[in-house]
C-alpha cells in the first residue's frame, strides 16, 4: 500500500493545455502550408517541386497531429480521474493512521492488564479488583477488534483507490498508444519497450510526453529557437551595420559588438515563450535519476599542493566532465580532512565539504538525449527558470545527502559553465537544505543570481569568452564577490577548462589582488593538502528513442 497517489494534478493539467495548443498549431501551420501551395501565380518546374514539398509537409503536421491531441486529451482526462483518486485515497490513508493508532493504543492497554493480572495471580487477590481487570479487558478488546475492523476497510479503500489510479493510467496509456502507429518501426519497438507493463501514468504516459517528445518536439522546438533567433539576430545586423561600422571605426571592440548581439537575442526570448515553456515542460517532467556511489566506496584519497588550489579546482573540474561524457553525470564530494587525517570541522564543529559539479557534457540534438542529466535541458532551466529544479540540480542535492553532508555542514561549491551556473543557483536558494559558504566558478553566467551576502564567490571570466555573458548582466563585484576578469593564455577560443584552470592558478598565486586574497582567505576552510574524494554518478533512463 502507498503513502500516497503520485502525481501533480496541476502540472498534468497544464501539460494537456501545452499538447492541445500544440496540436492546434500543427493543424494552423498546415493550413498555412496548404495556401501556399494553393498559390499558382508561380510556374515552371521549380514553382511546382516547392508546391509539392509544401504539400508534404502540410501532410506531415496533419499526421503528427493526433500523436499530441489525443495525448493531450487522454493527460487531461487524466488529471481530472487523479484528482478525484488522490483525494479517495488521502482520506483513506487518514483513516489507516488514525485505526492504526487505535489499535496499538488498546495493544499497550492489554499488556499493561495483562501485567497487573499476572501480579495479582501471584499476590493475595482482591475479587473486586480482579472483577474489575476482566471487565476492563473484555472492553479493550472488543474496542481493539472494532480498530481492527476500521483499519481493514480503510487499507482496502487505499488499495482500491490505487488499483482505480492504476487503471485510469493503463487507459490513458492506451488511448495514446494507436497513434504512435505512424511512427518509423525501429521508434514503435522503443515506445512498446517503454510502455509494456508500466502500471502508472507517470511511467505510461508521462514517458511517452517526456522522451518521445524530447526528440520529436525538442529537436524542432530547439531549430525554431536557433531560426527564430538568427532571423532576428541578422536582421538587426542588416539595419545596424552602419551603426557597427561606426562603433567600429570609433573603437568599439568585437567583443563587445558581440555582447551587443547576445542583447539583441535576449530581447527575442520573449517571442519564443510558448518553445521555451515546453522545453521546460520536459525538463520538469524528467524524474530524478538514481544517484549511485562509485568504487571505491569509502572514498579516495587525494594529495595537492596548497599553491594549485585553484588551479586543481578546474583541472579537477575537466576530468569529472571527461569521466561521465555524455551518457551519465559524475559529481565529485570531497571531505576536508586536519592534517592527522580526521575530519576538519567549522567554527560550529560541523564538517567542511567541497562539491565539483560538472559543465554541460550532452546537447542532445542531434541524435537525441544520450543520458547525462549535465545537458541542454538543465542549462536553459538553471538560466530562464531557477525556481524549477531540474533533474541536475535534484541529483546533485540526493548525492549530498547521500554523501552524509548535514544542513548545518559548510559547503563550497565548484563548476565551470554550466556547473557554475548549478552552484550559483544551489547557493542562491534558501530553501536547498544546505549551507552553502563559497563558491568557485568558472565561464558562468551567474553575475544575476541574487546570492546572499554571506556567501564568498570567486568567479573568473574570460575576455571573449561570451558564455558569462548569456544573462545579460556585467560582471558582478561585491564586498564578499569578485569577479575576476582577464584575457585567457595560449590560442583558440576562451572557454575553456584548461584555460581556466591556468588562469586561476596565475590570479591566486604570486602577487595577489587585496580583493581575492580576501575571498581567497574565506574559502581557505575548504582545502587541506589531504581529502577524501567520494564520487556519484547518475544518467537519464532510456532517454534515447533514435
Amino acid at each position: 500500500m502507498r503513502s500516497h497517489l503520485p502525481g501533480d494534478v496541476a502540472v498534468l493539467a497544464d501539460d494537456a493545455v501545452e499538447l492541445s495548443a500544440t496540436a492546434q498549431l500543427l493543424l494552423d501551420l498546415a493550413r498555412d502550408l496548404d495556401r501556399i501551395a494553393a498559390d499558382d501565380a508561380s510556374i515552371g518546374q521549380s514553382a511546382d517541386a516547392i508546391r509539392d514539398r509544401t504539400s508534404d509537409a502540410a501532410r506531415s503536421l496533419r499526421t503528427a497531429e493526433p500523436r499530441f491531441s489525443t495525448t493531450g486529451s487522454a493527460v487531461r482526462e487524466f488529471a481530472v480521474r487523479l484528482a478525484e483518486l488522490q483525494g479517495e485515497h488521502r482520506r483513506a490513508i487518514t483513516d489507516v493512521e488514525d485505526a492504526r493508532t487505535k489499535v496499538r493504543y488498546y495493544d499497550h492497554e492489554l499488556g499493561e492488564l495483562q501485567r497487573r493480572k499476572l501480579l495479582l495471580m501471584v499476590s493475595a487477590p482482591d475479587p473486586e479488583e480482579a472483577d474489575e481487570l476482566a471487565r476492563r479487558m473484555a472492553w479493550l478488546t472488543r474496542e481493539k477488534a472494532h480498530a481492527e475492523t476500521l483499519l481493514a476497510h480503510a487499507e482496502s479503500r487505499a488499495i482500491d483507490a490505487e488499483y482505480e489510479w492504476d487503471l485510469a493510467a493503463r487507459t490513458a496509456a492506451d488511448r495514446i498508444r494507436p497513434v504512435l502507429d505512424a511512427l518509423n518501426d525501429s521508434l514503435l519497438d522503443k515506445v512498446g519497450a517503454a510502455l509494456k507493463d508500466m502500471g502508472s501514468f507517470l511511467l505510461a504516459v508521462g514517458e511517452w510526453v517526456a522522451r518521445i517528445l524530447d526528440t520529436v518536439l525538442t529537436g524542432v522546438l530547439l531549430a525554431v529557437m536557433v531560426v527564430v533567433a538568427l532571423v532576428v539576430i541578422l536582421t538587426a545586423l542588416a539595419i545596424l551595420i552602419p551603426t557597427f561600422l561606426i562603433l567600429l571605426a570609433t573603437g568599439t571592440s568585437p567583443d563587445d559588438l558581440v555582447e551587443i548581439l547576445i542583447g539583441i537575442a535576449i530581447a527575442v526570448v520573449p517571442l519564443l515563450t510558448p518553445v521555451v515553456a515546453a522545453l521546460m515542460l520536459r525538463e520538469a517532467a524528467t524524474p530524478t535519476p538514481t544517484v549511485v556511489p562509485t568504487k571505491p566506496l569509502g572514498g579516495q584519497l587525494v594529495q595537492k599542493e596548497p599553491a594549485e588550489r585553484y588551479e586543481y579546482l578546474f583541472t579537477n573540474n575537466n576530468v569529472i566532465d571527461k569521466a561521465g561524457g555524455d551518457s551519465s553525470t559524475v559529481v565529485e564530494i570531497v571531505q576536508v580532512l586536519n592534517p592527522d587525517g580526521t575530519p576538519a570541522l567549522d567554527e560550529n564543529g560541523k564538517p567542511i565539504w567541497r562539491v565539483t559539479l560538472p559543465s554541460t557534457q550532452d546537447w542532445q540534438v542531434p541524435g537525441g538525449d544520450h543520458g547525462a542529466v549535465n545537458d541542454l535541458g538543465s542549462n536553459l532551466a538553471l538560466i530562464l527558470t531557477p525556481d524549477m529544479q531540474a533533474a541536475y540540480e535534484r541529483a546533485v542535492t540526493e548525492a549530498m545527502r547521500q554523501a552524509g553532508i548535514g544542513p548545518e555542514d559548510s559547503v563550497m561549491l565548484v563548476g565551470w559553465s554550466q556547473g557554475g551556473i548549478l552552484a550559483g543557483a544551489i547557493a542562491s536558494n534558501p530553501d536547498s537544505g544546505f549551507t552553502i559558504r563559497a563558491i568557485a566558478v568558472a565561464g558562468a553566467p551567474i553575475d544575476h543570481m541574487r546570492i546572499p551576502d554571506d556567501v564568498s564567490v570567486l568567479a573568473f571570466q574570460h575576455d571573449g569568452d561570451h558564455v558569462p555573458r548569456l544573462d545579460g548582466v556585467p560582471p558582478h563585484q561585491g564586498a564578499n564577490w569578485v569577479t575576476v576578469n582577464t584575457e585567457a593564455a595560449g590560442s583558440g577560443y576562451p572557454h575553456d577548462a584548461t584555460k581556466y584552470a591556468a588562469t586561476a592558478k596565475h590570479v591566486t598565486t604570486g602577487t595577489v589582488d587585496p580583493r581575492v586574497q580576501h575571498v581567497m582567505d574565506e574559502q581557505s576552510m575548504f582545502f587541506s593538502p589531504a581529502e577524501i574524494a567520494y564520487r556519484y554518478t547518475f544518467h537519464e533512463q532510456d532517454t534515447s528513442v533514435i
